[in-house]
């Protein structure tokens, strides 16, 4: 195992677009294992003043989250438009980004063979 996870996508046509893809993935996984709903200390003396922005933070964590899913379908799309998947290749290359993932292999099924072989040799 000598390749650079960010590699992946090297001598690709539209590397750029497909790092970027699966940058996104990246960047998305990590903003939503991060997503807390914003804690407003209990108010015993207004509990309904205290419930209504409790609510209120309720309210922003889900439509963060649904902004999340909304990117995450824009990606699948653009992939869809190319014919290109996701491959996961974390067991075949070395994890050189910050991302909480491996960036995952953006392509079609033998783009995918192609470089799982190149790793290989």
């Amino acid at each position: 195992m000598t390749m650079k996870n960010s590699e992946i996508h090297n001598g690709l046509d539209k590397r750029e677009m497909r790092d970027f893809i699966s940058i996104s993935f990246a960047k998305n996984f990590d903003s939503e294992t991060s997503l807390e709903k914003p804690k407003t200390p209990y108010d015993k003396e207004n509990p309904i003043v205290w419930s209504i922005k409790d609510k209120e933070n309720e309210i922003e964590l889900h439509k963060k989250h649904l902004q999340l899913l909304k990117e995450k379908q824009a990606l699948i799309e653009i992939m869809k438009m190319h014919g290109w998947r996701e491959f996961d290749v974390s067991d075949e290359t070395i994890k050189d980004l910050s991302y909480k993932l491996h960036l995952n292999f953006v392509g079609t099924e033998e783009e995918h063979e192609s470089l799982l072989e190149s790793i290989e040799n």
